[in-house]
């Protein structure tokens, strides 16, 4: 068998993804809070914790695929904004990471409410939903 067939067949298992009972919850409870935010405008509040290989990775990886950027002629709309948490969380370094997602040249400026500051317009100007 060729090589380079071996090595696409690899690496497209590698890109499949097996959809758990769990993890589909998990996803549906995502796209539902997202759905309800949209339709009646009340932000619904998720955290997706649990242990290392559990599938957080590859849920933040589907939801982003399920709400791509869009890209629009005079500007790009963010309906998800998809982050890693910090390994120690703090308001501040939070806001830096999601100034960073949001392609702000300034994160590391500022004190943590003007970063928030910051933040609030970015998702208005970006039509953010859900992070």
């Amino acid at each position: 068998m060729d090589k380079s067939l071996i090595h696409k067949t690899i690496a497209k298992i590698k890109q499949s993804v097996i959809i758990h009972p769990q993890l589909q919850q998990a996803y549906e409870l995502i796209v539902n809070a997202y759905e309800m935010n949209c339709s009646v405008g009340i932000p619904q509040h998720l955290i997706c914790v649990g242990d290392s290989g559990t599938g957080k990775s590859t849920l933040k990886e589907q939801i982003a695929k399920s709400f791509p950027p869009i890209v629009l002629e005079d500007r790009l709309i963010l309906p998800v904004l998809v982050i890693n948490t910090p390994p120690l969380p703090t308001v501040k370094n939070l806001a830096e990471t999601v100034l960073i997602k949001l392609g702000d040249p300034l994160f590391h400026k500022g004190s943590a409410i003007d970063k928030t500051h910051r933040i609030h317009n970015f998702f208005n100007r970006l039509g953010v939903l859900k992070v």
